[in-house]
């Protein structure tokens, strides 16, 4: 069992005095770094990194497997200490799982320390915009129709939430854009950016529930055949209006008084993620947020720990 350093028995020390079991890890794993980062991002996952490993080696550790999460809180509360604020608190967080994700794929680590180390929440009080998990739940399940547009409502509502696409994303999508047996949609965001995200068992089931047996008679109503998921009451292309007065419907039926919009649904996703213990930048990610793009470029769909985490943390998974 590793000894727990307190803040006093932690200096910084140069790159060059981490032992050899330490320091060759970590140089491999600054050399398999996207060359597409930028040098900011590159420092970034350096500087955290070594902190990290610093202090482990402040505590006298043989290898990476006797690290648990009881040292990495050891080093966030030693950060805490030092005044880092939340946000660089949990780039920190995040920098240490993308690591252990490293150490993993590479057979040098069996486990990710950080993964049960909770994020740290700022100092303000919670969004307006955020619905509670109860709330959430509501709000998706006031769509119980089973005529062709209550399916398709639910189909919507339950992939707003468990995808947190936005509107115009969600319009764009191809009925090839669901891949019910693999559990993925994919997203086409801006400047056609694509990414493919998991989804949870019940939206799988609300859009399988409507491919089959909605969207067929909506299409009828078309002379024109289409490949858009999710059509209008004439068979032609939703529109985002349309996705906005549905949500609206539901929250009256839900009993949720506040103004509601499909980014609300986007941040609850996000807010779930990150409380049920995804990582950050996965999150992110997975939104398409274009300013993390450069940071996580990988498909989460490639990375089975990335799926399985969105999929343990999400409520509805």
């Amino acid at each position: 069992m590793t000894r727990s350093a307190s803040p006093k028995s932690y200096s910084a020390s140069p790159i060059q005095q981490l032992p050899e079991h330490l320091l060759s890890p970590f140089s491999i794993f600054l050399q398999s770094l996207d060359p597409s980062l930028s040098d900011n991002t590159k420092a970034a996952y350096r500087r955290d990194v070594l902190r990290y490993l610093e202090y482990i080696e402040a505590q006298s550790v043989n290898g990476f497997e006797e690290v648990g999460p009881e040292q990495v809180r050891g080093l966030i509360d030693h950060l805490r200490n030092q005044g880092l604020s939340a946000s660089s608190l949990n780039r920190n967080i995040s920098s240490v799982r993308q690591f252990h994700r490293f150490l993993q794929t590479h057979g040098l680590c069996r486990h990710d320390p950080a993964q049960r180390v909770a994020t740290t929440q700022p100092a303000t009080p919670r969004s307006p915009n955020i619905l509670s998990e109860a709330e959430a739940r509501r709000l998706v399940e006031a769509m119980h129709g089973v005529d062709p547009l209550g399916l398709r409502n639910r189909a919507i509502l339950e992939v707003l939430y468990a995808s947190g696409v936005t509107a115009s994303e969600l319009v764009r999508m191809c009925v090839g854009d669901v891949l019910l047996e693999q559990g993925v949609v994919h997203i086409i965001g801006k400047a056609a950016r694509q990414r493919t995200v998991p989804v949870g068992e019940p939206a799988i089931d609300a859009l399988g529930c409507y491919l089959r047996n909605a969207r067929p008679e909506l299409l009828k109503l078309n002379a024109d055949d289409t490949d858009v998921l999710f059509l209008n009451a004439r068979g032609r292309k939703l529109s985002r209006t349309s996705v906005w007065k549905i949500i609206k419907s539901a929250a009256r039926t839900a009993g949720i008084g506040r103004e509601i919009s499909p980014h609300t649904l986007r941040h609850t996703f996000a807010a779930h993620l990150v409380s049920g213990g995804a990582d950050v930048r996965d999150v992110q990610h997975l939104l398409g947020n274009l300013t993390m793009s450069t940071i996580l470029t990988r498909d989460p769909s490639s990375d089975p720990i990335a799926v399985e985490a969105a999929h343990r943390a999400h409520p509805r998974s």
